[in-house]
């Protein structure tokens, strides 16, 4: 049985780390795609704002107007970023990449300047998403009626804004999995139990022949032991004997000797 038993619990324990593995590869990996969507669903927010912007451009731009001669444009874009605190800064930049219009910081990061620049003006994409880790950054290219590219709107965003509620539901999911886990083990305890049964009374048959063989071997050692003894015991006795017998016979040796020697001296 202790054969038995130390082959069921490394079974179990290696199920057990495959499960484990699985799971908490499966919460990374949810990790990773629950900051991924965050990120999504807050560009998305931010494009609201940008394309506010946009279509104030597009207006005047209709008008006959270039984008550094619209007026109030600073105005709608500092109202924009007191109206959303979360804001880290708005952006109008040209398409060569120089500031027209900014509030908030000024300019963007030197580290993510040149990253973000040629990210969204460069792509070839109308809307960009640019997670650089301490900042989320999204943009939106502004064409004019000619198609021609007149600048763009960038909006960044501490990434702290989502990641803590990401944080919040990659805790709750994490519990989840946790629970499963339990639950996994305690459904897959019974069903081990019950694939091994026969192996185990095939261990308990072999364990019941294995004391029976012993047994019998003993009890024959036993016996041999008994009658070994018994054999030693007899041959003591006849030692013994042997040994009084002979004691005697020297003694009566001795006698027939003293009675021939006093015979011989009386005849002489």
């Amino acid at each position: 049985m202790l054969i038995f038993k130390e082959l069921y619990l490394k079974i179990l324990f290696s199920i057990l780390i495959v499960i484990a593995s699985m799971l908490i590869l499966q919460v990374l990996l949810n990790n990773l795609k629950l900051r991924a969507l965050a990120a999504e669903v807050t560009a998305s927010k931010l494009q609201i704002t940008a394309s506010s912007i946009e279509d104030t451009i597009i207006r005047a731009e209709g008008a006959g107007l270039a984008l550094e001669e619209i007026k109030g444009l600073q105005k709608l874009i500092d109202r924009e970023r007191k109206s959303d605190p979360s804001l880290h800064q708005i952006l109008l930049v040209s398409p060569l990449g120089s500031t027209i219009i900014s509030t908030g910081a000024k300019t963007i990061d030197d580290g993510d300047r040149e990253a973000v620049l040629r990210r969204v003006l460069s792509s070839g994409e109308k809307v960009t998403l640019i997670d650089l880790g301490d900042l989320l950054y999204t943009g939106r290219v502004v064409f004019d009626s000619s198609s021609g590219i007149m600048g763009a709107i960038i909006i960044s965003i501490p990434t702290d804004a989502f990641v803590i509620k990401t944080n919040a539901a990659w805790k709750l999911m994490a519990k989840g999995y946790i629970i499963i886990g339990l639950i996994i083990t305690l459904f897959l305890i019974p069903i081990i139990f019950f694939q091994f049964s026969s192996i185990r009374k095939t261990f308990s048959i072999l364990n019941m022949a294995l004391f029976t063989n012993k047994t019998r071997k003993l009890g024959e050692n036993n016996l041999q032991e008994v009658a070994s003894t018994a054999v030693k015991g007899d041959l003591a006795d006849l030692i013994v004997a042997g040994r009084e017998k002979l004691v005697l016979a020297e003694e009566e040796l001795e006698q027939i000797n003293l009675d021939l020697t006093e015979a011989q001296n009386a005849k002489q």
